[in-house]
């Protein structure tokens, strides 16, 4: 008992708890001094006024004047308590409780205030520290507190950084391992204001996890590759789950593989036996692990500590499904980012393998010939895929805790944009949302970029002198972070891109495209002479691919191919064809404004909102950024026929 009660009167004095009695408005008899706060012979409580304070109410009861300090001291009190919510909450309750803390921040004052904006900051107010003009408390929790007072979000007031607000203890640390924490909490217009807080980026191992770096691999070790019938990496994705007709309670998973070293695709379906024995395998593996490899089995008691479906004897919810499917998928790619350096990752590897595909299936892979591609981009892109997916590597479990708090974001903006708000703090939230996500995906690429092994430069250096090393890496660096980040949320990515369209615009849009399909090249503007024989089949096929792929990058890249094909084919016509090519921009927009019309773009304004938002901001000074400014033209001339 006396445990107990030690652990309640911690409790009751850590600086995020408020007292019940505090809460509760104070009668004439406790005016007088009488009660608990005549026990505890506290001093007169001063008057309050609202400013950004770095202590709790009851630190606020004891404090007579401001200090010079204190004046400037950011708010930690609301980020402390967001944050520990966040970290502490259940994955199968955060959409619940982030909807009913957001319903709250939105509905108050809703009823009796509502040309007013929720604050949560407070200060000692000069002019009323004499306590003889406190005035008689109401039967609210603010107003029992004398001289508390309302703050505007729009008054003139000190800009706090939000990472030193949510998270000192940042302060202190080096700028090698802070450096990415900013972009991470970046916040932007009044729509962050009501979002959760972003985890700093922190690259470090976390305290108390058994984590580890990554171990580069060398190209000698790659290239001359010594474990046959095991593949060199396999990213797994499960993209979907089906019922089966003739069991409508068995549900069935479909899976995305693809073989890294050979780009090899497939598709496969399995249930959820199929992975809970495979999980109850891989348990079995890691205790039964030799003696020899206690600090090897230590660490991979992380994959046993992901977490992973229960097994039901009853149909499971909709909702506990799409859960689940998450869950598995993570734990999937955590396996398969497991490092082939010992006999026990092998095995677990190979496992993992014939679970998603036959031996016989290995062995066609190993046969295909690759020689005739550059091995060194393969090798990199393994290496990276092993380091962040991996939640036993520090940069995987970075990556996991980022995609776990934005998920939190974005079950935030839902019950914001809810239909009794106006558009525009839909919008705002949404936009604000994407902006923060691209400030981590570029602060994650560039972490990863500056912290490369040398070894891969230098290999890719030794290459023909035609090849851009930079722009190699780079594109191996975003591949595998977009792959990391955005695949997982691609469903909260499109949620937010969608709220920030016009809505009445895309309709506008899709009207026109319809209307303008049964327009010849010529009635499009087309000269006869650039006019195409294959009606620029090939360029509407390349722009068609962009609904089929996912992430960004690959989006940007068949944009640009479908640009390339329209001056292949003006090439073709006997027309100069080199990087500064006699095809004009007013040449080039009719016939890329007619490849758009008919090449079948399903949502084009979100794809270009899409496209616009994600890419790096590196490519919007290049040949990528003049040809999105041109699809986007193209799209706003067709909208305003």
């Amino acid at each position: 008992m006396s445990g107990v009660a030690g652990g309640r009167d911690q409790r009751a004095s850590s600086e995020t708890e408020i007292e019940c009695d505090e809460l509760q408005p104070m009668g004439e008899e406790e005016e007088a001094g009488a009660g608990w706060r005549r026990l505890l012979k506290l001093p007169p409580q001063p008057s309050l006024a609202p400013v950004a304070p770095a202590f709790s109410l009851v630190d606020l009861a004891q404090k007579k004047e401001p200090d010079a300090a204190d004046e400037h001291t950011p708010t930690t009190l609301a980020g402390h308590v967001m944050w520990k919510l966040a970290v502490r909450m259940s994955s199968h309750h955060e959409n619940r409780l982030l909807q009913h803390i957001s319903r709250s921040i939105l509905s108050r004052g809703a009823h009796k205030h509502g040309d007013r904006k929720p604050s949560f900051l407070l200060e000692m107010d000069p002019d009323s520290v004499d306590s003889s003009t406190q005035a008689k408390p109401r039967k609210t929790v603010r107003s029992s507190i004398p001289g508390l007072r309302r703050i505007e979000d729009g008054a003139n007031r000190r800009q706090m950084d939000p990472d030193a607000a949510s998270y000192p203890e940042t302060a202190g640390r080096p700028a090698s391992t802070a450096a990415a924490a900013g972009a991470a909490s970046s916040s932007s217009g009044t729509g962050s204001n009501i979002l959760p807080p972003m985890p700093p980026l922190v690259f470090s191992p976390t305290k108390g996890k058994s984590q580890k770096r990554a171990r580069n691999m060398t190209l000698e070790q790659y290239s001359k590759w010594k474990h046959p019938g095991l593949r060199p990496g396999l990213s797994v994705r499960v993209v979907r789950c089906e019922t089966v007709s003739s069991m409508p309670a068995v549900t069935e998973y479909v899976l995305h593989v693809v073989d890294l070293h050979t780009r090899v695709f497939w598709i496969t379906k399995k249930r959820f036996s199929d992975f809970y024995y495979l999980r109850r395998k891989i348990r079995g593996m890691i205790r039964r692990a030799p003696e020899a490899d206690d600090e090897e089995r230590d660490y991979l008691r992380f994959l046993l500590d992901l977490p992973f479906p229960r097994r039901r004897f009853r149909p499971a919810s909709a909702a506990a499904i799409i859960r689940g499917l998450g869950e598995i998928e993570v734990f999937l790619r955590n396996l398969a980012a497991l490092e082939p350096t010992s006999r026990l990752q092998r095995s677990l590897l190979m496992e993992l393998q014939l679970e998603m595909c036959s031996a016989e299936f290995v062995s066609s892979l190993e046969k295909i010939d690759t020689t005739g591609e550059p091995i060194e981009p393969k090798w990199l892109t393994y290496d990276l895929f092993r380091r962040l997916n991996c939640e036993g590597a520090v940069e995987g479990s970075t990556c996991y805790q980022f995609l776990h708090a934005f998920r939190n974001r974005v079950a935030t903006v839902e019950t914001a944009v809810c239909s009794e708000c106006n558009t525009f703090e839909g919008v705002a939230l949404a936009a604000a949302a994407v902006k923060d996500l691209r400030n981590t995906v570029t602060s994650i690429e560039k972490y990863i970029s500056e912290n490369l092994d040398p070894q891969y430069a230098d290999t890719l250096s030794l290459l023909d002198q035609s090849v851009d090393v930079s722009s190699v890496l780079d594109d191996c660096v975003f591949h595998a972070v977009e792959d990391t980040i955005l695949v997982p949320l691609e469903k909260q990515v499109n949620f937010l891109v969608g709220w920030t369209v016009d809505k009445e615009a895309e309709k506008r849009l899709a009207r026109n495209i319809e209307r303008l399909k049964c327009r010849s090249q010529t009635d499009s503007g087309i000269p006869e002479h650039l006019q195409s024989d294959e009606d620029w089949g090939l360029s509407c096929h390349h722009l068609s691919m962009i609904d089929e792929r996912t992430l960004p990058m690959d989006k940007i890249q068949e944009l640009l191919r479908a640009a390339m094909e329209i001056f292949k084919s003006c090439g073709e016509k006997n027309l100069e064809w080199r990087e500064n090519s006699a095809l004009t921009a007013d040449d080039y927009l009719p016939i890329h404004i007619y490849v758009v019309v008919r090449s079948g773009l399903k949502r084009p304004l979100a794809t270009k909102e899409l496209l616009g938002a994600m890419i790096h901001p590196s490519l919007m000074l290049g040949e990528v950024g003049y040809f999105l400014t041109m699809f986007e033209v193209a799209l706003k001339y067709i909208a305003d026929m």
